[in-house]
């Protein structure tokens, strides 16, 4: 196969999940600090692929840095997400927040900021999407130097505006895949709820520009008390689709966003295509 779809990696989700379940769950442990958030909402229809999709996800970090501690938002649930939390027994949390709207990603990200903070209780959270999950093992190399580490922002497109209203970084990134400190957490919520919840419905509440480029413009003193990562770590951490980054980079990153990184990272030849997994 030369290349790979959207159609592909669904195709190729579907049959890994099924070995994934076949294997079972890894026995070792992973780090106890790391709690790995996982969000997944939808439509009564939709949710049954969603929730294998973000099983996968979920799995596939499990098989690379361990089983550790995990929380699964959802708006609701489904007969194989519950035999999955079963299967994980008593490190799997799960939050039902039926004010999760399909398709709308404005409130999930107001959601997020606000929340964060209450869904774990160790020092960093993994943020997980059902495109969004480790390659390879590797936790270890970014646990501690960063309170915000994602996949390098593409900045070259931005308009006048944005440029106005957001601090330009190119690094720190995507928030869908995706490490954080508590204290970044913590430090987003209160000023979100303090001073930015009166923001109308806009990409400027995209999650993660909220984290690394909104707030460093916007709330005094944030960039003295934290820390985001430059462009060539998170090149290092996740690749979503800043081709150039990735390139100069030049090796297989961490994790990956979306199935566009996948088939570049396919094409490439740093990940198996969708025939072999």
């Amino acid at each position: 196969m030369s290349d790979v779809s959207e159609f592909d990696f669904m195709k190729w989700s579907a049959e890994r999940l099924q070995s994934n379940r076949s294997d079972g769950l890894p026995a070792a442990m992973g780090r106890v600090d790391v709690t790995a958030i996982a969000y997944v909402f939808g439509t009564d229809e939709k949710m049954p692929s969603y929730g294998d999709a973000v099983e996968l996800a979920l799995r596939e970090t499990y098989r690379h840095c361990g089983r550790i501690k995990t929380t699964l938002v959802v708006n609701q649930m489904t007969k194989g997400l519950e035999r999955f939390v079963a299967e994980c027994g008593s490190l799997m949390r799960v939050d039902v927040d039926d004010t999760l709207r399909p398709g709308d990603i404005v409130g999930f990200s107001r959601n997020m900021i606000r929340t964060l903070p209450e869904r774990f209780d160790t020092p960093y959270m993994l943020n997980i999407h059902p495109d969004g999950f480790p390659l390879r093992p590797g936790l270890d190399e970014f646990v501690g130097k960063w309170d915000y580490i994602g996949g390098p922002w593409r900045i070259d497109h931005d308009d006048w505006v944005t440029r106005r209203l957001l601090t330009r970084n190119d690094g720190a990134g995507n928030g869908g895949f995706a490490l954080r400190t508590r204290k970044i957490c913590e430090l987003g919520a209160g000023a979100y709820r303090r001073f930015w919840k009166i923001i109308p419905d806009c990409y400027l509440l995209y999650e993660d520009i909220f984290f690394t480029r909104f707030l460093p413009k916007w709330h005094p003193g944030y960039k003295k008390r934290v820390t985001l990562a430059p462009c060539e770590e998170a090149a290092a951490f996740s690749f979503c689709e800043n081709v150039s980054a990735q390139e100069q980079y030049g090796k297989l990153p961490f994790g990956f966003h979306s199935w566009k990184s996948y088939r570049d990272l396919f094409r490439k030849g740093l990940v198996g295509g969708v025939a072999n997994g």
